[in-house]
């Protein structure tokens, strides 16, 4: 297992240290990509002639992904998608550093008919889980019970208006 590896395990075994891995990754470019399959993109992207060179990035969270993307595959463009509204300003600075080759969305599919839908997004003391985060406060709930099981009753919910 390599450092990168252990160190993301250890930052990710308690929120704290999750929130501690969300700066880093939104400050220092060299951290990125955040996950060793991103690695295959641009091994694809060379034995696919693909005209149009634009990834979409759905659920964008606070775009690191999009921004691995970016420095994977140079010539491309990414456009991001991203339900939770409280991204709009990181994602809105992304796509300043990056003019023509980053955009952003911020909105939702849901299987819902009409109306409107909130986001939910689990939190721990001061810490925002936002990789949990869901258009249903159940499926919020379980996403982050799931990653810190012996916090599950600890955890309260952050209720985001609609962004669109």
């Amino acid at each position: 297992m390599s450092l990168k590896m252990m160190a993301a395990r250890i930052l990710e075994s308690h929120p704290f240290g999750y929130r501690l891995a969300v700066f880093l990754l939104d400050n220092f470019d060299f951290l990125l990509p955040h996950e060793m399959d991103y690695h295959g993109f641009p091994v694809l992207a060379r034995k696919i002639d693909f005209p149009y060179k634009t990834i979409l990035d759905l659920g964008a969270n606070r775009g690191h992904s999009g921004r691995a993307f970016l420095k994977l595959l140079s010539g491309w463009r990414v456009v991001s998608f991203e339900a939770n509204p409280n991204h709009s300003t990181r994602l809105r600075h992304i796509k300043e550093n990056n003019a023509g080759r980053y955009d952003f969305v911020i909105g939702a599919v849901s299987d819902k008919n009409g109306g409107e839908v909130s986001f939910y997004v689990p939190r721990y003391a001061a810490v925002d889980l936002h990789s949990a985060g869901a258009l249903d406060e159940k499926d919020a709930r379980e996403g982050a019970g799931g990653a810190y099981p012996k916090l599950a009753d600890k955890l309260s919910m952050q209720k985001t208006p609609p962004a669109c």
